[in-house]
């Protein structure tokens, strides 16, 4: 196995094991009522992760660009500025949106 392919595969399990934990939150806070202390707690959880380099954050913000490239018709410094993006990774999702709509 290589070591790019390793490396992949420990942060698909980091990523994984995130998602489960932060659902099995969610689940255990709706069936006690505790929805104030779940935010609590991931505000504090925020303080040990960068949000920026989240993957689920970049994702999210990737869809939310998507999204208003398709629809709005704002120009592109609107746009990054909606989403909290540079106007770089805003051209790059335009970039992409084109070559896929090319294929």
């Amino acid at each position: 196995m290589t070591n790019k392919k390793s490396e992949e595969i420990v942060l698909f399990y980091f990523l994984f094991v995130k998602f489960i934990a932060f659902r099995q939150l969610r689940v255990l806070s709706k069936l006690r009522n505790l929805e104030l202390k779940l935010d609590d707690m991931i505000q504090n959880m925020a303080k040990y992760f960068d949000e920026d380099n989240d993957i689920f954050v970049i994702k999210a913000k990737r869809k939310i660009v998507e999204n208003l490239l398709r629809e709005s018709g704002l120009p592109l410094d609107k746009i990054a500025k909606m989403a909290s993006v540079t106007i770089d990774f805003v051209i790059n999702i335009q970039q992409k949106i084109a070559a896929e709509e090319q294929n």
